[in-house]
């Protein structure tokens, strides 16, 4: 069908209802009936004068005129099935991606409203039938009862139950929400009574009727609309059909929540999905429903009374919940194992899912110790599923470890996003903030982005700099009450704003996909931070700017967190996880993409560049690397040497030294008298390049940063020897690269 022939279709001749209704016209129905004339008249003075003229022995009574527009919605629908029945038969003929359909009203009797739409997939045939239900007056505006409309395809044998959708008037556009119908979820839960009583085995699945026979790629298409499964979807589903327990690594934006909706749908029984924050839970639930599965969440922001319904709701024979979100701190309570041990014991619990399990390594070891107890998960005997977008191999170990899984399957999709423009940026001292103002008024003008900060302060004075310059933008932080915070995603979210500067606290699970850049106002704790959060641009798959403002001194405040943890393993942990990212961000010379590849042991993007980065499109340099062994041990000579006068020597104190400096700090503390005093003069051209090497020496861990004073937020670090076992009996080199930044 091409386009003059659909136009000729549209034409407002063969739509003469539709020109009327625009007019706010309505048909005669006095008219009508007496001779099939159809007439428009305004439905005030038009039709009250045409009465007077032609019906004068007729009172046009409130009920008179209901009937006219009765007539004249009747008669409009009936025009708007012509034209799409014309339209229909016009694309099969064409045989260019059309599908039919049959679309009908979702109830016993619809026969009567039933109509053939051909449409290239189930959501636009809803949305076509919706135009003839809204002409006919059936439809709703949002905020009123749906109408409920089951589409089928028919040449499909495999689309048995059809896909459901929920419609309503929209103003413009037709509003719908797929859903399952209650009739096939009750059904399927008097199965779930019956099979409750059977024999209690480690893994025991069986297909609801809504999905009986049908594949995972029918479900999909029926439940979600999407033709087909994103990387890795498909093998983590049959790995959990199978009963495996399944580790999934798959980057931000690939699908995590489609694997764990549909491996529930298909199997028998509850599904718990353990999540580590509330607006996460509270977006997927909202997200989910529009589907048409029924889900909830349970967490602090309950009442315990609310969180006693819910216990209540799962423990009857017939619950109504398709799966469960809940927090690790309630997953782990007497309250909650409680109800699973029942669950268990009548054969209703299905699996258990671990959203953004990369929280188990990162957030378990010190900040949220409930992550450490999800193992006595695997005591209920029902597959474990941990999902996440970024994880290291050692992470990895770590979830294996914790879960207490068995034989777990890994499935692993490359982390590359070829659509990220990762780039750092030397951060301007006092005037960050309008640096950043300044980037995305440049190059991002009327975006969507979102600018992490380190701290809630600078949450909120980012959000300010940014609509001085006439950029809207809100923040988010977990300072805020819960009702601010809601507010404030939902006006980003709804692009009331185009930017949300924000804490870690927000992003993890948002699906918005128009986000165009994602700044990093001060340097993350770690490279999976980093991932993580870059990886909430670019969902729809157009280019996204990923920017870090980098300055070595914005470690101090990291160091401040390490510096307060008890553990002092974890402090070393978190350290190397600082460092790892300090060395990313001074790395001038190899591909950001790459770096991030061979940072996650993803062998398969590690070996080309992307072309894309900041460093890739910089021209090209030849790299220096030389042997600066001898360098180093100077450096840590010259260290030894100055801590014999000062106990406490600051990172410029040493390079001033070593280079040769007759700066006033370097001679009123004696450091000129250091044999190493000018050491460096010769190994390095100037201060600037030996301040990077001295940067070096930090974040390879010869060289250790110490804050004087924990609280103190503005404090300068000190150095004192790192690591200097292996260099001190020669058993390892230092190759120094003059292409850091």
């Amino acid at each position: 069908m091409n386009e003059a022939e659909l136009n000729s279709l549209l034409l407002p001749s063969n739509r003469p209802f539709l020109e009327a209704k625009v007019q706010n016209k309505i048909s005669c129905v006095e008219c009508y009936e007496k001779n099939g004339k159809i007439q428009f008249f305004s439905e005030g003075l038009g039709l009250a004068h045409h009465f007077k003229i032609k019906h004068s022995s007729l009172s046009l009574s409130e009920n008179v005129i209901r009937k006219c527009k009765k007539l004249f919605q009747d008669l409009h629908g009936q025009e708007t099935r012509r034209i799409l029945a014309e339209i229909s038969e016009k694309r099969v003929k064409t045989n260019s991606g059309y599908t039919e359909f049959d679309v009908a009203v979702d109830t016993d009797n619809t026969e009567n409203e039933r109509m053939i739409i051909s449409a290239q997939t189930c959501r636009e045939a809803a949305k076509l039938y919706g135009l003839f239900l809204l002409h006919c007056g059936l439809l709703k505006p949002l905020g009123g009862s749906p109408c409920h409309v089951q589409v089928k395809n028919r040449k499909s044998r495999d689309d048995g139950h059809g896909q459901c959708f929920k419609l309503w008037n929209a103003g413009e556009k037709i509003y719908t929400e797929c859903y399952i119908p209650s009739r096939l979820v009750m059904f399927s839960q008097e199965l779930q009574v019956a099979s409750s009583s059977a024999e209690m085995t480690t893994c025991s699945y069986c297909p609801i009727p809504d999905v009986a026979g049908r594949s995972p790629l029918a479900l999909l298409q029926t439940v979600f609309g999407h033709k087909s499964f994103k990387p890795g979807q498909q093998e983590a589903i049959e790995s959990m059909l199978s009963g495996e327990d399944t580790i999934v690594l798959i980057p931000t934006g690939g699908g995590k929540t489609v694997i764990y909706t549909l491996s529930c749908l298909m199997t028998f029984g509850l599904a718990i999905v353990v999540s580590p924050l509330i607006m996460l839970m509270d977006d997927q639930v909202t997200r989910l429903r529009k589907y048409g599965i029924n889900t909830c969440f349970y967490n602090t922001t309950l009442s315990e009374t609310e969180r006693k319904n819910i216990v209540h709701n799962l423990m009857q024979p017939i619950c109504l919940y398709e799966f469960l979100f809940v927090s690790p701190e309630a997953i782990v309570t007497e309250q909650f194992q409680s109800c699973l041990h029942q669950l268990r014991k009548e054969n209703r619990l299905s699996f258990f899912a671990i959203d953004e399990a990369h929280c188990i390594d990162t957030w378990g070891r010190d900040f949220r110790p409930s992550y450490q107890q999800l193992g006595v998960l695997k005591c209920f005997g029902v597959p474990v599923i941990a999902l996440t977008g970024t994880a290291t191999t050692g992470t990895i170990d770590v979830i294996n470890k914790t879960l207490k899984m068995t034989n777990a399957k890994i499935i692993r999709m490359p982390c590359r996003r070829e659509n990220l423009l990762f780039s750092v940026v030397i951060k301007k001292d006092n005037k960050a903030k309008k640096q950043v103002a300044s980037i995305i008024a440049t190059d991002h003008a009327d975006s969507c982005g979102i600018v992490y900060c380190a701290t809630q302060a600078d949450a909120v004075e980012m959000a300010f700099v940014l609509k001085e310059q006439g950029i809207p933008s809100t923040f988010y932080h977990a300072g805020l009450d819960s009702g601010e915070r809601t507010q404030n995603a939902a006006i980003w979210l709804n692009g009331t704003v185009s930017v949300i500067c924000c804490t870690n606290a927000f992003g993890m699970g948002i699906d918005k996909q128009n986000v165009r850049f994602v700044i990093h106002l001060t340097v993350p704790s770690s490279l999976e931070d980093y991932v993580q959060e870059s990886g909430r641009g670019g969902r729809d798959g157009d280019k996204c700017s990923c920017i870090l403002l980098f300055r070595f001194g914005d470690r101090a405040f990291h160091l401040r967190n390490i510096a307060r943890m008890q553990n002092e393993q974890t402090q070393d942990v978190k350290l190397a996880l600082l460092n790892a990212i300090t060395r990313y961000c001074m790395e001038h010379s190899i591909c950001r993409q790459q770096i991030i590849a061979k940072y996650f042991d993803d062998d398969e993007s590690v070996s080309e560049a992307c072309n894309i980065c900041d460093v890739c499109q910089k021209e090209e340099v030849p790299e220096q690397v030389r042997d600066c062994t001898q360098e180093a041990g100077d450096v840590l000579e010259c260290l030894t040497g100055m801590m014999v006068t000062q106990s406490r020597v600051k990172v410029g104190d040493l390079v001033m030294t070593y280079m040769g400096s007759k700066a006033k700090d370097v001679l009123s503390k004696s450091f000129h008298m250091v044999p190493q005093y000018g050491k460096g003069k010769s190994s390095f051209k100037n201060i600037s390049v030996a301040t990077q090497f001295i940067h070096f020496m930090i974040f390879q861990g010869f060289l250790k940063e110490n804050l004087p004073n924990v609280e103190a937020r503005g404090s300068l670090t000190y150095i004192t020897h790192g690591n200097i076992v292996s260099l001190l009996n020669s058993a390892s080199k230092v190759f120094f690269s003059t292409n850091l930044n």
